[in-house]
């Protein structure tokens, strides 16, 4: 399983397009690209779209293989 990383360590990859971000005491979903940065795709649905400061942030899980 992945471990929080603070964003003073280090920054996703381009490989990364959603992430998981932690702000604020909060969780949630956020796009991110090295032209953008951590980006609001829909900020209408958003949780995190109000927060200025991300402090955290993990890559998503692998999904489920098959129907196991």
């Amino acid at each position: 399983m992945s471990e929080w990383i603070s964003v003073d360590d280090g920054l996703p990859s381009d490989m990364f397009d959603w992430v998981l971000v932690f702000s604020d005491g909060d969780m949630g979903l956020k796009g991110y690209t090295k032209d953008k940065g951590f980006y609001d795709p829909y900020p209408s649905v958003s949780n995190l779209s109000g927060y200025s400061e991300i402090t955290h942030w993990m890559p998503l899980p692998e999904p489920p293989k098959g129907g196991e």
